[in-house]
């Protein structure tokens, strides 16, 4: 969970500022880009202009908001369904986008998806803090971090070398990745909210 978390919150991240940024101005300017024009949404490496800096930096304050979703969400539902319909509704915004959409409507997306994998992300360190005892805690978290960073080393190929092959398989690999998260975090096999973090596995 915390690998599929991570990696896909990494992988985002590095990606809106590196290759897939430029599907935004490569699938349309200030028109929406009929479903036939589909091949001409490719992307290709150009230079940014001052509109996709205004848009980068848009969808980069989208994790405050996500985190306070994520945090007001796992006081209702919990942990464990949190984590889970956060990243259902990541994978589903990414999804969307894989439409040629207008450059505000793919923007605002964009902005959806980044705010949810960021309340995830965050989530998922909150139920492991919590999962574990005292006596390996430390370890728990250090493999969820350590995994997690797994994102960090995929990015480049994920958001540049695939993304110019096809921005839509890229886009889909990390909506398949978001859907996995949903999954793994569903199927955990307890929720941790309410519950009182105990010092030895005994």
């Amino acid at each position: 969970m915390g690998w599929t978390c991570g990696q896909t919150y990494r992988t985002w991240m590095n990606a809106k500022s590196d290759g897939v940024a430029n599907t935004i101005g490569q699938r349309s300017k200030s028109y929406d880009v009929e479903t036939a024009e589909k091949e001409k949404c490719a992307v290709t490496c150009k230079p940014f202009t001052q509109e996709d800096y205004v848009e980068l930096a848009v969808t980069s304050f989208a994790d405050a908001p996500g985190l306070l979703v994520a945090y007001l969400l796992q006081l209702v539902m919990g942990r464990r369904a949190c984590m889970s319909l956060a990243t259902t509704i990541y994978s589903t915004f990414l999804f969307i986008s894989n439409i040629c959409l207008s450059r505000s409507m793919l923007t605002a997306f964009l902005f959806i998806s980044r705010g949810m994998i960021s309340g995830a992300h965050q989530i998922v360190f909150i139920y492991t803090s919590e999962c574990y005892p005292t006596t390996i805690r430390a370890l728990g978290m250090g493999i969820n971090s350590g995994l997690a960073r797994v994102g960090a080393v995929v990015t480049p190929y994920v958001a540049q070398v695939a993304t110019q092959w096809s921005a839509f398989f890229s886009f889909s690999v990390y909506g398949v990745f978001g859907l996995l998260a949903a999954l793994f975090s569903f199927l955990l096999p307890f929720d941790t909210k309410g519950r009182a973090m105990v010092d030895s596995s005994h």
